[in-house]
């Protein structure tokens, strides 16, 4: 009988966190599920919580003409290795739907991390409203552009979509990567992996989708 080949483990909780300043029940999830990476939408206010979260590592983007800049932030486990830290700059600002808010431009923290030796990388996404197409046409062709030129290592790619997932077949296909259900606009895509499941956890009632993705990436130090 054929051995399976190895392969490591990673988890990834993605959650909107609605602006608030803290978020006690995120801090529950981390401590009984300990992903290896968290990714929170709409947590530019959430920095200070967020940062004093044991065990973890924050990144965040320093505000850049408005709140935008820095709604999704990233944390990393402190025992993963995180070789480097960029951004998907997005160009288009957009109006959101309520009152008719103005935004910045998006912008996707892109992380390039290592865990046992294995190689992959996270994208925190937060895609712009449903009523804004041109700024989500946008950034979903600048996140199918970075599957396709990474097609060397595991991506991961969580958050808010802002689409249901039949409405992002599309970028799926371009991407060459596979759609992870969530919770109504809540998924993840991922390319070159073995395993892949979601878990739906429980939420705040402000809330949506409140995801725990669990990846196994094959067990390959020269990726």
């Amino acid at each position: 009988m054929t051995r399976p080949a190895p392969t490591v483990p990673v988890k990834v909780l993605a959650a909107n966190i609605e602006s608030r300043r803290r978020s006690p029940l995120l801090w529950v999830h981390i401590k009984r599920h300990k992903p290896d990476v968290v990714i929170t939408e709409q947590s530019f206010r959430a920095r200070r919580f967020l940062s004093k979260i044991r065990g973890y590592q924050a990144s965040h983007f320093e505000p850049r003409g408005g709140a935008e800049w820095n709604g999704i932030a990233v944390l990393v486990r402190n025992d993963i290795t995180v070789h480097n830290v960029k951004a998907l700059v997005m160009n288009k600002k957009w109006i959101g739907p309520k009152a008719g808010k103005h935004h910045d431009p998006r912008v996707y923290p892109a992380l390039v991390l290592r865990k046992c030796g294995v190689v992959f990388r996270v994208l925190g996404i937060h895609l712009p409203t449903h009523n804004q197409p041109a700024a989500q046409k946008e950034s979903v062709e600048a996140v199918a552009a970075y599957f396709r030129a990474h097609d060397n290592s595991p991506v991961v790619a969580a958050g808010d979509w802002n689409r249901r997932d039949n409405e992002l077949d599309g970028l799926a296909q371009s991407a060459r990567a596979e759609l992870l259900s969530g919770g109504k606009v809540d998924h993840a895509l991922v390319a070159r992996v073995v395993f892949r499941r979601s878990k739906r956890l429980l939420k705040p009632i402000y809330a949506h989708g409140w995801m725990l993705y669990r990846v196994d990436l094959p067990l390959n130090p020269d990726r």
